[in-house]
């Protein structure tokens, strides 16, 4: 076999960017901690083989391998996960998820500097995370023109995480729906830095329609004030736990959602039929009830955490079945769904500007130019349903 001179810097370089220790690492790739490191000091080369097989197993591009020098690490966002108390896990979807999001939002700024018109839309505002969150919930429906009445009348969960998804992405955000590892584990992360390209990327892994609208709030929350990061929800963090409260009193302002349960459940048993019915009425999950149940004072402590760990099997199997069900989603119109409608309006506007050529909004998209049309017609039907994004 022959062997490839390889910069032994880099083989280090793409094992830091995946987060992998020596030991991680040399098992991933069937190797001895020896082995390993003769690798990265340069004592040995490796052959084409090994070079496939650290590109797979690090999930690398092969080309990366060959560079003459390392690239700078992805920079990580803050990681506000605490998770039953374990150290955060940094999943190698949620890495690759991280680079490619990191990437397009380079690759908008470049659009944004040559073509500011495209990015036109609402100011996203700043908020303290010692305001009470109440209140800066009260003020965004106020800003979103959002009425209780609309809101319930929305047919169904999914179409109301259109809805919202929407009103975030009109406010300036790009939203996408990717895998991102165990969803107990990472429920989603923002990025908002010096770049001024607000995105906020969900676990494909997450509970369809009402849970992705949890976590989507949740996130737009970590932008409004400015501290995007890695989410799991939790409560321990205090600022996931004003994100978590913003979300909910956005989804469920305090008076009329304790109308509303009590009336639904005057003996407060909060039984899982009651918590059914209230979420209904919010278009949310019954998780989501639950927390703010605890939060506005009609449950006691404890409510929620004992009702989530009933849940998440029976929330995963159902998700797994539902998945396996149905007719697959037209692919222009799973990739408008994944990407956002901010997402591909932009590119497809910029490929008609000539500021991007079909190549650049390929890798933009990852559809091929001939079904361009098709992508454009998925974004113009979701703008007549669910209101324009810009």
């Amino acid at each position: 076999m022959v062997d490839v001179p390889v910069n032994k810097e880099v083989l280090i370089w793409a094992r830091k960017e995946r987060g992998l220790s020596e030991e991680e690492a040399a098992a991933r790739l069937k190797l001895t901690r020896d082995q390993l490191a003769e690798l990265e000091n340069g004592a040995k080369l490796p052959s084409m083989a090994m070079l496939d097989r650290i590109a797979m197993k690090y999930q690398i591009p092969f080309a990366s391998l060959m560079m003459p020098e390392p690239l700078p690490l992805v920079k990580r966002p803050a990681d506000f996960r605490t998770y039953e108390g374990q150290e955060p896990v940094w999943d190698d979807e949620l890495l690759v998820a991280l680079e490619v999001v990191n990437a397009q939002v380079d690759f908008f700024v470049e659009i944004r500097d040559h073509d500011a018109e495209l990015f036109k839309g609402d100011a996203l505002r700043i908020y303290d995370d010692k305001t009470v969150a109440s209140d800066v919930a009260a003020q965004e429906r106020k800003h979103f023109g959002l009425t209780l009445e609309t809101q319930k009348a929305w047919p169904t969960p999914a179409q109301a995480f259109r809805y919202w998804r929407h009103i975030v992405e009109r406010a300036g955000a790009f939203v996408q729906i990717m895998g991102l590892g165990p969803e107990n584990l990472c429920r989603g992360f923002s990025i908002f830095d010096d770049r001024s390209i607000p995105a906020i990327v969900i676990n494909g892994d997450d509970t369809e329609g009402p849970a992705r609208t949890f976590t989507l709030l949740h996130e737009y929350a970590h932008i409004l004030i400015r501290k995007p990061g890695v989410s799991d929800q939790n409560r321990k963090n205090s600022v996931e736990r004003w994100c978590n409260q913003f979300s909910a009193h956005l989804l469920m302002p305090a008076d009329q959602f304790k109308l509303d349960a009590v009336a639904l459940d005057p003996n407060r048993t909060w039984s899982d039929a009651a918590l059914r019915k209230i979420a209904e009425v919010y278009k949310v999950s019954m998780s989501a009830v639950a927390l703010h149940l605890e939060d506005v004072g009609l449950a006691k402590a404890g409510l929620y955490d004992r009702k989530l760990a009933e849940w998440r099997e029976q929330e995963r199997r159902k998700n797994q079945k539902k998945s396996k069900g149905g007719p697959p989603m037209p692919f222009p119109e799973r990739q408008v769904h994944r990407l956002g409608v901010r997402h591909v309006g932009i590119v497809l506007d910029a490929v008609d500007r000539g500021d991007i050529d079909s190549l650049e909004a390929f890798e933009l998209t990852d559809v091929n130019p001939k079904w361009f049309g098709d992508l454009k017609e998925q974004v113009v039907e979701r703008q007549k349903i669910y209101g324009g994004v810009r």
